[in-house]
Formats: structure tokens, C-alpha cells, sequence
């Protein structure tokens, strides 16, 4: 909730301050950084939620000693990875010009996944405390220095995402050097193996999800400019309210479907899937009327009177998250019945389309290109899932297996 909330009033600011184009330039960065997180979370972060808690529960003290070395081998890397990316962006990015950040994407990188890593492991030991320090100092340091840039007239796209960057690193830091712990290169490299044998096909489908989300802001800060993935992050950052309810949902809908269709069957799987996407639906109209009616209204509230050119970018967007709703309820199923093979094929169809028509969409439409790419993907991950529900030889002799009986209660998160 702190997080959301304070990535809703980063984007306001920016917004305000810096213009499309900075704002633009920003999000290219924080969209970079991401990349690398999203990969992180897939070696790292969702094997330890379940071997973490095996560990815990086992007594094994070595699990997250091995886990810190194994994670700051991977930060050296990503930190050279990003460097040689940053030597290629006037190349990836021939529109957009990233000179501003560049010096800080490295560290941006290493800052985001340490903080990310360190706020998870306190997560997945039941420090749940420790993890709301690091995002009540994060927002304080954040909103505190933004203040301190805009006091002193230095408030510009180069100082934010310096600030932005030292505030990762520095929490990151702050938290994560008391867990450091050296255990041998040859245990690190057994934990990576075994890491690795869980997520080698979470990690392509993370991938695969990634650039299907993010691929025609990309292309769009490639070829026309930072100023129309600036005006694509207005609309959506609106949206990003929403996200709270997501939250919510992923916390507790795949926890409890995983434990009646692990005592009971399919179809009542189904039915209560069907009613928690009826409630959350009825939540989301109520939310998605007022966009419709009166986005003009919101944009000048939010942002100011020049902002309410891309009301029809914002209706437009908030019909599209409809379909996104609905396929998390039916990625969902598919978890519960650890038939994850369907997800992956949901996202790599939505990334094929986007591949084919993200640059005419672009070329014609501009921001409006973006939504209607992100529209049509997720329109295509709808037909897929439904596709492959109706096969029912796959879905409907599909039985709990032995791994889910004794894990129903980390099933939720050990299967993306």
C-alpha cells in the first residue's frame, strides 16, 4: 500500500515538473531497472519463498547465508550487464536521449534489486516490521529530498533519478550489511543449482511477461520519444490505483483457491473463482465509472489543465484493464492446478502480436498505439486461457499432486 501509494505520487511530481519528456525519460529507466528485477525475483526471490521457509521451519541456518553471497554474486553482474546496456542505449534508443540517467542506470539497477531482496527476505522470515522500515525510510528519503531539490531550484530529471537511485542503494544497504555472510564459493554455487532446477521455467515465463508488458513503451521511447511514453505513464499511473486491489487479490484469492481445489475438485475451483472475479469486477465498474465519465475532471485534478488532452487515452485504458482483471483470475486457475505451461503460452501469444503490430500501432497511433497493443495482448492471453480450458483432458483429470498436498500453503507463491 506505502509503496503504490508513493509511486502514484512520484509520477504526479513529475508529471508537474518535469514535463512529458523527463517523465518520459524516467520511466525508460525505472522500466530498465525493472528488467533486471523481474529476473531477480525468478532466481532469487520466489524459490526462497518456499525453500526460505523450508529452511526456516527445518532449522537451516545456512539457506539465507548462502542465499545473500549467491545474490551478491548476481548483483556484480547485473551491475556489469546494465553497464554495457547503457554503452548500447544511443543505439536502442536513437529518440529518446537516456545522457541524463546513464552515469546512474548501473547503480539504479543494484540499488532497486538490493532493496528488493533485502524488504523479501525479512517478508519471507516473518519480519514483516523490518520490511515497513525500509519503505517508511524510502518514502521519507524520497518526498524529503524531492522537497529539498525543489527548495533549492535544483529540481531537474538528472538530480531526481540521482536521488531516486541513492535512496535504494543507500536503504538497501543500510538493512542488507548486517546479512552478510560468507559460506564458499562451492555452497553458493550448490544453492544456485538448486534454485535453478525450481525456477528454470518460471524464469522464461518472467521473461516472456516482461517484455509482453513492456515492449511498446519501449519501442515507443525508441522511435518517436520520450514525450509519448511520458504521456502513456500519466494515464496509467492513474490506473495504477487499482493496483492496491491487485495486491489485495494476489495475497489472498490463490492461497484459498489453492486449498479447496486441494480438498475438493475442479468445477468447485472454478465456481469459486468465478465468484471472487464477479466481486472484484463489481469493484472495479465502481472504479471505472468515474474514468469513463469524467477523465477530463481527474487529469486537471491530478495533474493540471494540459493533462486533459489524454482523457481519451485514460477511457480507453481503463476498458482495457478489464481483460487484464479477467486474466489474472483465469493465471490463477492455472496456478492452482500447477499447469503453468498455460501461462507461458498465454504470454508468449500476447508477446508474438506484439512483436508483429507494435511498430504500425506506434508509428499510427502514438500513445494511443501503446494501450491498444496492451488492449489487444491481453485480449489474445483471454482467448488463450479460454481455449485452453476448454481442453478438458488437461483441466478436468488434472489432480492435486503429492508437492501440492504438502505445500498447500506457500502454493500461491511458489507457482507463477
Amino acid at each position: 500500500m506505502l509503496s503504490s501509494g508513493s509511486s502514484f505520487i512520484l509520477v504526479v511530481l513529475l508529471g508537474k515538473y518535469l514535463m512529458l519528456e523527463g517523465l518520459g525519460v524516467f520511466s525508460l529507466g525505472i522500466i530498465i531497472a525493472q528488467l533486471f528485477l523481474t529476473v531477480n525475483q525468478a532466481l532469487v526471490i520466489k524459490p526462497m519463498y518456499t525453500l526460505g521457509i523450508k529452511a526456516v521451519e527445518t532449522g537451516n541456518k545456512n539457506y539465507f547465508s548462502q542465499l545473500f553471497g549467491l545474490q551478491a554474486l548476481l548483483l556484480i553482474a547485473y551491475l556489469i550487464i546494465a553497464y554495457l546496456l547503457c554503452l548500447l542505449n544511443p543505439f536502442l534508443f536513437p529518440a529518446t536521449d537516456l545522457e541524463l540517467i546513464n552515469s546512474f542506470l548501473p547503480f539504479t539497477v543494484v540499488g532497486v534489486v538490493l532493496f528488493d531482496f533485502v524488504k523479501k527476505r525479512a517478508l519471507a522470515i516473518g519480519r514483516s516490521f523490518l520490511a515497513l522500515k525500509m519503505d517508511v525510510l524510502y518514502v521519507f528519503f524520497l518526498f524529503g529530498g524531492m522537497y529539498m531539490l525543489k527548495y533549492l531550484s535544483v529540481f531537474n530529471l538528472k538530480n531526481v533519478f540521482a536521488l531516486y537511485t541513492g535512496i535504494f542503494l543507500f536503504v538497501g544497504l543500510l538493512f542488507g550489511t548486517p546479512l552478510i555472510r560468507f559460506n564458499g564459493f562451492m555452497s553458493i554455487k550448490s544453492l544456485f543449482r538448486q534454485q535453478w532446477s525450481f525456477v528454470s521455467w518460471i524464469w522464461a515465463s518472467s521473461v516472456v511477461q516482461w517484455f509482453s508488458g513492456n515492449i511498446f513503451v519501449l519501442v515507443a521511447g525508441s522511435i518517436i520519444g520520450p514525450a509519448v511514453v511520458g504521456a502513456f505513464r500519466l494515464v496509467q499511473n492513474i490506473m495504477g490505483v487499482i493496483h492496491v486491489l491487485f495486491a489485495a487479490i494476489e495475497n489472498y484469492v490463490p492461497v484459498s483457491a489453492s486449498k479447496i481445489y486441494l480438498h475438493s475438485n475442479f468445477k468447485q475451483l472454478r465456481k469459486y473463482l468465478e465468484s471472487s472475479f464477479f466481486k472484484t469486477g463489481v469493484l472495479y465498474l465502481t472504479f471505472l465509472l468515474p474514468l469513463l465519465l469524467f477523465p477530463e475532471w481527474i487529469l486537471r485534478q491530478v495533474y493540471n489543465a494540459e493533462a486533459i488532452v489524454h482523457a481519451g487515452l485514460l477511457r480507453l485504458l481503463g476498458i482495457g484493464y478489464f481483460f487484464i482483471v479477467l486474466n489474472i483470475f483465469l493465471a490463477f486457475m492455472f496456478r492452482t492446478i500447477e499447469n503453468t505451461r498455460s501461462i507461458f503460452k498465454a504470454y508468449f501469444n500476447n508477446l508474438l502480436l506484439s512483436l508483429l503490430f507494435v511498430y504500425p500501432l506506434l508509428k499510427l497511433f502514438g500513445a494511443t498505439g501503446i494501450v491498444l497493443g496492451i488492449l489487444s495482448g491481453q485480449l489474445v492471453m483471454t482467448i488463450t486461457y479460454f481455449v485452453l480450458l476448454q481442453r478438458k483432458q488437461n483441466i478436468e483429470n488434472f489432480k492435486p499432486s503429492s508437492y501440492a498436498k504438502d505445500n498447500s500453503f506457500i502454493i500461491g507463491k511458489s507457482q507463477s
